[in-house]
């Protein structure tokens, strides 16, 4: 494989809709190391950084008198994250799957408090991996290990289970509450298994092994677009299929390789409110970004622990308010970017 230099001579060579080459979060910092942008100057900002997120105090809380003494006396409390694999968000709480920690942790930005969900019902979480959210309060966990999907409210509290033995062992999963779906990534199936978001009834499978359009191998994470289209992580076919909401092929993005727009091991997918295709890929270390035609506009980060640089990025977000958030997980921790949006 070529060095990550190559990325750098091939992003020189792009003409896209954003027109400009972007460099790694290294090499484009401001004088004083923190205003981390792309592409860099003198075109106009697309992206910036915003903050990282590993533990409550980075959401701005502070230890009371109360727990201060209590870490005095017994220790300090471990709520830092371990591998978060998905993120999502709602209008006051970002929620991090972690499955190395067995539990979902629950970070209020409006008050500054954390939970830390780890029970599921009487059940205690045993792989949570996929993450949705209605944005209304509803907060949708896939267990791989449970082999089922739960809708939990704003306490925690179980209000839906969604699938059963029909599942081997489900990863992403993505709502549309417009038509009332649930989709669900059943990876080793190599299907998507749609259910009613009010039933919870399977009423269609989508996909099967293959290489085809419409086929997959190892499918993983989902996101969907204000027009209910599907955006399907199809792990070792090393591209994102996109679906319409029925399941028929539509388009698809990238391919295996080294060069402008390919994937290693891609992971998390998101759409901007502009239709803008963001990708995590866990062998590169960054984030590219496509266009709806499935041209490569821009990408952020390499590979590393500061700012901007990731170790293993996976599932990726973007909110209401154009917050590009990204699970970067041998980091153990959510790193936030701000999507500016076009001519700004």
């Amino acid at each position: 494989m070529h060095s990550k230099r190559f990325w750098l001579v091939t992003m020189l060579l792009l003409s896209a809709a954003w027109a400009a080459p972007i460099a790694s979060a290294a090499e484009t910092p401001d004088p004083d190391g923190e205003n981390l942008v792309w592409p860099p100057a003198p075109q106009p900002t697309r992206i910036r950084f915003l903050n990282s997120i590993a533990t409550p105090e980075d959401i701005g809380r502070n230890k009371g008198w109360f727990r201060r003494v209590w870490e005095f006396v017994r220790g300090p409390v471990t709520e830092e994250m371990r591998k978060p694999m998905a993120v999502t968000a709602d209008t006051r709480r970002i929620y991090v799957a972690d499955p190395a920690a067995k539990c979902i942790h629950v970070f209020d930005e409006v008050d500054g408090d954390y939970e830390r969900w780890e029970r599921v019902g009487d059940d205690q979480w045993t792989f949570p991996f996929g993450l949705a959210s209605d944005g209304e309060g509803t907060l949708y966990v896939v267990d791989s290990g449970l082999r089922a999907v739960f809708a939990l409210d704003s306490d925690g509290d179980v209000r839906r289970r969604y699938g059963g033995k029909e599942l081997a062992r489900p990863t992403g999963v993505a709502l549309d509450a417009k038509r009332g779906r649930l989709y669900v990534t059943d990876t080793p199936e190599h299907n998507i298994k749609v259910y009613g978001l009010d039933s919870g009834e399977l009423i269609q499978v989508i996909g099967d092994k293959g290489t085809e359009p419409g086929q997959f191998r190892y499918p993983s994470y989902l996101s969907i677009d204000a027009e209910g289209r599907l955006y399907v992580t199809d792990g070792l076919n090393a591209r994102i299929q996109v679906l319409s909401p029925e399941g028929e092929p539509l388009n698809t993005i990238g391919q295996f390789g080294d060069g402008s727009g390919d994937f290693v091991s891609p992971k998390g997918v998101a759409v901007d409110r502009d239709g803008h295709v963001y990708v995590t890929d866990a062998g590169f270390d960054n984030v590219q970004v496509f266009d709806r035609q499935g041209r490569l506009l821009i990408y952020f980060g390499t590979t590393g622990q500061s700012n901007a640089h990731f170790w293993m990025p996976t599932g990726a977000y973007i909110d209401d308010r154009g917050r590009i958030l990204v699970a970067d997980s041998y980091n153990q921790r959510v790193q936030v970017f701000q999507y500016v949006g076009e001519g700004k």
